[in-house]
C-alpha cells in the first residue's frame, strides 16, 4: 500500500513539475552597474553608467525605468555601489525604490565628464556617506567631488 501511495505521487509530482513553467535568463544579458551619475536637464534628469548607458526622464522613476528599457540586457541598479549626484542629491527612499542599495556610497559633483575614470578612482575610495544614512534622515555632509587638473577628486 505505501509503495502504491508513494508511487502515486511520485507520478503526481513528475506530472505538476511537467507544467510549471519555469524562467530561465541568459546569464551574458545581465548588466550590472558600478556607478552611477544622475544629472539634472531642464525639464527632467539623465542617468548615465560606467559602461556609456544612458538615458532621460522627465523624473527619477521615468528615467530608470527608460535606462531598463534601453539597456541591451537587463541592467541590475542593486549592484551599483557608487551614486554621484550633480548637483543637489535627489530624494533617497525614490532611489532606493528604484532598485539601489542602501549601502550605495553617495557623492556630490559640480560636473562628470568621465565616468569610466571617475568609477576607478571612486573604486579604490571607501564612501563615508551612504544612501541608507540619507534616507533614514542622518544629518551627514555628502562628499562634495572637485575638479582638478587629471579630473575630479575628494578634497
Amino acid at each position: 500500500m505505501r509503495y502504491m501511495a508513494l508511487l502515486l505521487f511520485l507520478t503526481a509530482l513528475a506530472s505538476f513539475l511537467g507544467l510549471v513553467p519555469f524562467s530561465s535568463m541568459e546569464i551574458s544579458s545581465l548588466q550590472p552597474a558600478e556607478l552611477l551619475v544622475i544629472t539634472p536637464v531642464d525639464g527632467g534628469v539623465t542617468l548615465r553608467t560606467e559602461d556609456a548607458l544612458t538615458d532621460w526622464g522627465r523624473d527619477l522613476e521615468e528615467a530608470f525605468q527608460n535606462l531598463k528599457a534601453a539597456a541591451p540586457g537587463k541592467i541590475l541598479f542593486s549592484t551599483v555601489s557608487q551614486l554621484v549626484c550633480v548637483g543637489e542629491v535627489p530624494d533617497p527612499k525614490t532611489l532606493t525604490d528604484c532598485g539601489l542599495r542602501p549601502a550605495t556610497a553617495v557623492y556630490r559633483s559640480p560636473e562628470v565628464e568621465d565616468v569610466k575614470a571617475l568609477q576607478k578612482y571612486l573604486t579604490s575610495r571607501e564612501g563615508t556617506v551612504t544612501l541608507g544614512m540619507l534616507r533614514d534622515g542622518e544629518q551627514v555632509d555628502v562628499p562634495q567631488l572637485r575638479v582638478g587638473k587629471s579630473g575630479l577628486y575628494l578634497p
